[in-house]
Protein backbone atom coordinates (compact mmCIF):
# COMPACT_ATOMS: atom_id res chain seq x y z
CA UNK A 1 0.00 0.00 0.00
CA UNK A 2 1.48 3.19 -0.63
CA UNK A 3 -0.06 6.55 0.25
CA UNK A 4 -0.79 10.00 -2.52
CA UNK A 5 -0.97 13.35 -1.75
CA UNK A 6 -3.72 14.27 -3.80
CA UNK A 7 -2.86 18.39 -2.99
CA UNK A 8 0.61 17.69 -4.83
CA UNK A 9 0.21 19.10 -8.42
CA UNK A 10 3.23 18.80 -10.53
CA UNK A 11 2.85 20.43 -14.21
CA UNK A 12 5.13 19.47 -16.62
CA UNK A 13 6.07 22.83 -19.00
CA UNK A 14 7.88 20.92 -21.54
CA UNK A 15 5.68 20.09 -24.38
CA UNK A 16 4.06 23.87 -24.40
CA UNK A 17 8.02 24.74 -24.61
CA UNK A 18 7.58 27.62 -21.73
CA UNK A 19 9.76 28.34 -19.29
CA UNK A 20 8.95 27.43 -15.85
CA UNK A 21 10.59 30.83 -14.81
CA UNK A 22 8.66 32.74 -16.72
CA UNK A 23 5.39 30.80 -15.59
CA UNK A 24 6.13 31.68 -11.80
CA UNK A 25 6.42 35.12 -12.40
CA UNK A 26 3.13 35.67 -14.54
CA UNK A 27 1.37 33.62 -11.88
CA UNK A 28 2.82 35.25 -8.73
CA UNK A 29 1.68 38.62 -10.69
CA UNK A 30 -1.93 36.86 -10.84
CA UNK A 31 -1.54 36.14 -6.73
CA UNK A 32 -1.30 32.19 -7.23
CA UNK A 33 1.73 31.23 -5.09
CA UNK A 34 4.02 28.23 -6.06
CA UNK A 35 5.51 25.52 -3.83
CA UNK A 36 8.38 24.89 -6.68
CA UNK A 37 9.28 25.90 -10.21
CA UNK A 38 12.22 25.18 -12.21
CA UNK A 39 13.00 25.38 -16.19
CA UNK A 40 9.98 22.78 -17.36
CA UNK A 41 8.55 22.40 -13.78
CA UNK A 42 5.93 23.76 -11.47
CA UNK A 43 4.31 22.77 -8.09
CA UNK A 44 1.51 24.32 -6.92
CA UNK A 45 0.95 25.46 -3.32
CA UNK A 46 -2.30 23.93 -2.54
CA UNK A 47 -4.11 23.27 1.02
CA UNK A 48 -7.03 22.04 2.38
CA UNK A 49 -7.84 25.73 3.14
CA UNK A 50 -7.85 25.93 -0.97
CA UNK A 51 -11.63 25.63 -2.74
CA UNK A 52 -12.50 25.44 -6.31
CA UNK A 53 -12.49 28.91 -6.91
CA UNK A 54 -8.59 29.01 -5.62
CA UNK A 55 -8.24 26.12 -7.66
CA UNK A 56 -9.82 28.02 -10.96
CA UNK A 57 -7.77 31.11 -10.53
CA UNK A 58 -4.74 28.72 -10.04
CA UNK A 59 -5.56 27.12 -14.14
CA UNK A 60 -7.09 30.67 -15.53
CA UNK A 61 -3.74 32.49 -14.72
CA UNK A 62 -2.17 29.27 -16.17
CA UNK A 63 -3.95 29.18 -19.30
CA UNK A 64 -3.07 32.99 -19.66
CA UNK A 65 0.51 32.61 -18.72
CA UNK A 66 1.05 29.62 -20.99
CA UNK A 67 -1.17 31.10 -24.41
CA UNK A 68 1.74 34.22 -23.74
CA UNK A 69 4.78 32.19 -23.04
CA UNK A 70 4.04 28.78 -25.22
CA UNK A 71 6.81 28.25 -27.58
CA UNK A 72 8.80 31.13 -26.62
CA UNK A 73 11.50 29.51 -27.74
CA UNK A 74 13.17 28.58 -24.69
CA UNK A 75 16.44 26.22 -25.14
CA UNK A 76 16.23 22.66 -24.44
CA UNK A 77 16.39 22.17 -20.95
CA UNK A 78 19.64 21.15 -19.61
CA UNK A 79 20.43 19.43 -16.56
CA UNK A 80 21.22 21.37 -13.18
CA UNK A 81 24.38 22.16 -12.62
CA UNK A 82 24.23 19.70 -9.33
CA UNK A 83 24.01 16.69 -11.70
CA UNK A 84 26.05 17.61 -14.43
CA UNK A 85 29.32 19.40 -12.80
CA UNK A 86 31.48 17.09 -10.81
CA UNK A 87 33.28 19.14 -7.30
CA UNK A 88 36.75 18.34 -6.32
CA UNK A 89 37.61 18.43 -2.91
CA UNK A 90 40.87 19.45 -1.92
CA UNK A 91 39.82 19.99 1.68
CA UNK A 92 37.74 18.19 4.21
CA UNK A 93 34.49 20.02 4.44
CA UNK A 94 35.18 20.27 8.30
CA UNK A 95 38.52 21.81 7.97
CA UNK A 96 36.80 24.21 4.98
CA UNK A 97 34.08 25.13 7.09
CA UNK A 98 36.20 26.10 10.10
CA UNK A 99 39.16 28.01 8.28
CA UNK A 100 40.06 31.51 8.33
CA UNK A 101 37.98 32.83 5.35
CA UNK A 102 37.19 35.74 3.04
CA UNK A 103 34.40 36.94 0.86
CA UNK A 104 35.88 36.87 -2.88
CA UNK A 105 34.07 38.49 -5.72
CA UNK A 106 33.09 35.72 -8.07
CA UNK A 107 34.82 36.69 -10.91
CA UNK A 108 38.07 36.42 -9.02
CA UNK A 109 37.11 32.75 -6.94
CA UNK A 110 37.73 30.44 -9.61
CA UNK A 111 40.63 28.35 -8.26
CA UNK A 112 39.51 29.13 -4.71
CA UNK A 113 38.34 26.78 -2.21
CA UNK A 114 35.22 26.84 -1.02
CA UNK A 115 33.93 27.75 2.45
CA UNK A 116 30.48 27.25 2.12
CA UNK A 117 27.76 25.39 0.68
CA UNK A 118 25.43 26.40 -2.03
CA UNK A 119 22.47 24.31 -3.57
CA UNK A 120 20.87 25.86 -6.43
CA UNK A 121 16.44 25.12 -5.88
CA UNK A 122 15.35 23.25 -7.32
CA UNK A 123 16.47 20.73 -6.86
CA UNK A 124 18.49 21.78 -3.48
CA UNK A 125 21.01 19.52 -4.10
CA UNK A 126 24.59 21.10 -3.12
CA UNK A 127 26.75 22.59 -6.03
CA UNK A 128 29.62 23.74 -3.98
CA UNK A 129 30.30 22.63 -0.60
CA UNK A 130 33.03 23.55 1.82
CA UNK A 131 36.43 22.02 0.83
CA UNK A 132 35.86 21.94 -3.05
CA UNK A 133 37.82 23.29 -5.75
CA UNK A 134 35.77 26.17 -7.19
CA UNK A 135 35.98 26.00 -11.16
CA UNK A 136 35.45 28.62 -13.98
CA UNK A 137 32.99 25.87 -15.12
CA UNK A 138 31.46 25.57 -12.40
CA UNK A 139 31.00 29.67 -11.20
CA UNK A 140 29.99 29.75 -15.04
CA UNK A 141 27.13 27.43 -14.56
CA UNK A 142 25.54 28.74 -10.83
CA UNK A 143 25.40 32.25 -12.74
CA UNK A 144 23.47 31.16 -15.88
CA UNK A 145 20.98 29.06 -13.31
CA UNK A 146 20.96 32.10 -11.12
CA UNK A 147 20.23 34.17 -14.00
CA UNK A 148 17.31 31.57 -15.07
CA UNK A 149 15.75 32.06 -11.41
CA UNK A 150 16.88 29.14 -9.47
CA UNK A 151 17.51 30.15 -6.05
CA UNK A 152 21.15 29.45 -4.55
CA UNK A 153 19.93 28.16 -1.01
CA UNK A 154 22.97 28.44 1.94
CA UNK A 155 24.80 30.61 0.18
CA UNK A 156 26.05 34.14 1.61
CA UNK A 157 25.05 35.78 -1.04
CA UNK A 158 22.17 34.75 -3.15
CA UNK A 159 23.05 36.65 -5.85
CA UNK A 160 26.65 34.74 -6.59
CA UNK A 161 28.29 38.08 -6.82
CA UNK A 162 30.51 37.32 -4.14
CA UNK A 163 31.50 33.88 -2.00
CA UNK A 164 33.44 32.49 0.77
CA UNK A 165 36.82 31.10 0.30
CA UNK A 166 39.18 29.54 2.88
CA UNK A 167 41.27 32.28 3.00
CA UNK A 168 44.64 31.68 1.22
Amino acid sequence: MHAVDPLKVVVDLTASGADGFEVERDLRGDGVVLEMADRTTLVPLLTIGDDRRSVDRLVDALRRSLARRAGSGRAAPVAGVSWRISSRPVLSPRDAFFAPRERVPATGAAGRVAAETISPYPPGIPAIAPGELLTAELLDALRDETHAGSRMAGASDPTLATLLVVRS
